[in-house]
C-alpha cells in the first residue's frame, strides 16, 4: 500500500499526485492517469463536486454511489433536473388528506340538514292534521 501522493506501478510506489478528490492510476504503458472519485467531475483538470455544476432546479443534488449524482425533486416536480411541473400530482399528500376530510365533513353536514328538514316537515304535517281534527 502506497502513501498519499503515490500509486503502485509494478510493485513499486511511484510519485503520482493527482490532487484532491481523485485517484491516481497507471495504464498498461505506465502512463499516469488521474480519475475523479464518485460524485466528482473533471473541470479544467481538477476534480470538483459534481453537485456544484448539476442544475437541480426544484430539488436537491445527491451523490449516488457508483453512479455520480442525481436530483431529488421537491413535491410536484419531476425530470432529471426537477424542471417539469407534475400537474397530475397537484398538492402534497397532507393537503389532499385535509381536502378529503373537509369534503367528507361538508357532506355529513348536508345529510344532517336534509334529515332535519324531513323531520321538521313531517312534524309540521302531523301538527296540521291533528289541528284539523
Amino acid at each position: 500500500m502506497c502513501d498519499e501522493g503515490f500509486a503502485e506501478l509494478d510493485g513499486i510506489c511511484e510519485h503520482c499526485n493527482c490532487g484532491p478528490n481523485s485517484t491516481c492510476l497507471f495504464d498498461w504503458n505506465g502512463r499516469k492517469q488521474c480519475r475523479c472519485q464518485d460524485g466528482y467531475i473533471e473541470v479544467k483538470g481538477e476534480c470538483e463536486d459534481a453537485c456544484d455544476s448539476y442544475p437541480c432546479m426544484h430539488g436537491t443534488c445527491v451523490k449516488v454511489l457508483g453512479k455520480g449524482v442525481a436530483c431529488e425533486c421537491e413535491n410536484n416536480y419531476r425530470g432529471i433536473f426537477c424542471h417539469i411541473l407534475d400537474e397530475r400530482n397537484n398538492g402534497t399528500k397532507k393537503e389532499r388528506i385535509l381536502l378529503a376530510l373537509f369534503g367528507g365533513l361538508l357532506c355529513a353536514i348536508l345529510i344532517v340538514l336534509c334529515l332535519l328538514a324531513c323531520v321538521l316537515c313531517r312534524r309540521k304535517m302531523w301538527q296540521k292534521r291533528h289541528s284539523e281534527e
